[in-house]
């Protein structure tokens, strides 16, 4: 198989394991937010419904979209002719990304309602709950491909959440502008959590 196929092909497949397993994580979430025995958990799983919300709608919609562009390129030329259906999913996969609030707006409730507006409480519980699986994980050698790169981009999150809070402290403009900064803010914790939930499951399995 040529190498960029196999490299679309495999990142369209890494994406949809990792939604998916992201995606069941949040449903958990939903569960203990309503039937967990005690108050705590309860609160755990409405505060991780509301911070991830944004996050697994943008962090699907975006990464289905480029895999569906670049599945579509597999086809070569005939990626787009109409009798193939690959350009459909492709016009498809783009609208997801304007329903609901585009992503541009999700990462602005992200960051503006979800994260400073309770000065980084969930966040940080979110990441409680990271650190604590990477010392439980971190001298499996069977896990350490994963971990590694977990704790790395956790203290990627952790330092950018800061610098936009100390920011917004003295501009609440700066949340939003520029765009990119809190868009790039909103896709680092998609990967993060995501990676998270499928290396949960690697572990579990």
């Amino acid at each position: 198989m040529h190498a960029d196929v196999r490299r679309a092909l495999l990142t369209a497949r890494a994406y949809a394991e990792a939604g998916r397993a992201f995606g069941y994580w949040v449903a958990l979430m939903a569960d203990t937010q309503l039937s967990a025995a005690d108050h705590e958990h309860r609160k755990f799983g409405a505060d991780m419904m509301a911070l991830m919300t944004p996050i697994v709608k943008a962090f699907m919609t975006d990464n289905g979209f480029q895999c569906a562009s670049d599945c579509m390129q597999v086809f070569g030329g005939h990626g787009y002719i109409r009798a193939n259906g690959m350009e459909q999913f492709v016009r498809d996969a783009r609208i997801n990304m304007i329903y609901e609030g585009t992503n541009a707006i999700q990462s602005l409730d992200l960051m503006g309602r979800k994260v400073l507006m309770d000065n980084g409480a969930r966040l940080r519980a979110f990441g409680k709950m990271v650190a604590e699986f990477i010392e439980d994980n971190g001298t499996n050698p069977d896990m350490n491909e994963f971990v590694t790169p977990l704790a790395d981009i956790g203290d990627k999150v952790q330092k950018l959440t800061m610098e936009l809070g100390m920011k917004a402290m003295a501009n609440r403009d700066e949340v939003g502008a520029p765009r990119c900064r809190t868009c790039g803010s909103s896709a680092t914790s998609s990967t993060r959590t995501s990676g998270h939930a499928w290396r949960r499951s690697r572990s579990t399995a």
